[in-house]
């Protein structure tokens, strides 16, 4: 591996979060700043290995953004900020055109999950959902971005929110689309989280908690969450028998 090349450029500021456009022609960096402001940073990327990426232009955002997605069909870039994401339009950051940012979704005042600490991002494999780990609330906060982008931004977009372990930080999508998995810093847990269920319109339903004892019953501990349902409706879970199979 030591004949591996790389290729170094500087941004402003701190950068964390970094996404490759599917074609792989652009890449945008998230960087933080504190007296210069924050970024994205749209990149050229190198079309040979000898080459390097080029910095063409930076975005000016709110916050401090994070952990960085683009959606499976390319057309919108999100980076976690604050308490939730600010999606930007991935034509519109190459091509230099006015009003890339358009808009960011936010979990509602009130609302668990509003400490700002939203670090990483990451969308269903439709594109219709965004998931945002909010590290410090240790949840990850669920949004309708498909309703953000063709309605505007509102509240409304909020779709509620997952809990997860202590400093829940990355985020992944299965290729299937059936699982969202998030891991916590501190009790080094996996959790996933089932994304297709019981619900109109759209359902995530909490993985399960560690396997019981023999001979006790599993945990009341999956829940539904979706804008067609209660938010903290629970789903019966199976007796558990002495061998810890479910009955």
């Amino acid at each position: 591996l030591s004949s591996v090349k790389t290729a170094m450029i500087s941004t402003r500021g701190s950068p964390f979060g970094v996404a490759v456009t599917p074609d792989g022609r652009y890449g945008f960096a998230a960087a933080g700043g504190a007296g210069s402001g924050s970024v994205i940073d749209v990149l050229r990327m190198a079309a040979t290995a000898a080459g390097r990426p080029v910095l063409v232009r930076s975005i000016p955002v709110a916050g401090q953004p994070q952990g960085e997605t683009i959606t499976p069909d390319g057309r919108y870039l999100l980076a976690a900020d604050g308490n939730g994401a600010v999606v930007i339009s991935v034509a519109r950051a190459e091509s230099g055109a006015a009003s890339a940012v358009l808009g960011t979704l936010i979990v509602p005042s009130g609302s668990s999950g509003s400490s700002g600490s939203a670090i990483e991002v990451a969308t269903s494999r439709d594109g219709r959902y965004a998931f945002v780990t909010l590290e410090y609330d240790q949840r990850a906060a669920v949004f309708n971005l498909a309703d953000a982008v063709s309605r505007g931004f509102g509240s409304a977009d909020y779709a509620g929110s997952i809990p997860l372990g202590l400093a829940a930080v990355g985020l992944a999508v299965s290729p299937d689309g059936r699982w969202l998995y998030a891991t916590s810093e501190i009790d080094h847990r996996q959790r996933a989280r089932r994304l297709a269920g019981h619900c109109p319109n759209w359902a995530g339903l909490a993985g399960r908690s560690s396997r019981p004892a023999p001979g006790t019953r599993r945990p009341d501990a999956h829940r539904v969450l979706s804008r067609g349902c209660d938010l903290a409706r629970r789903v019966q879970p199976a007796a558990v028998g002495r061998d810890g199979q479910a009955d």
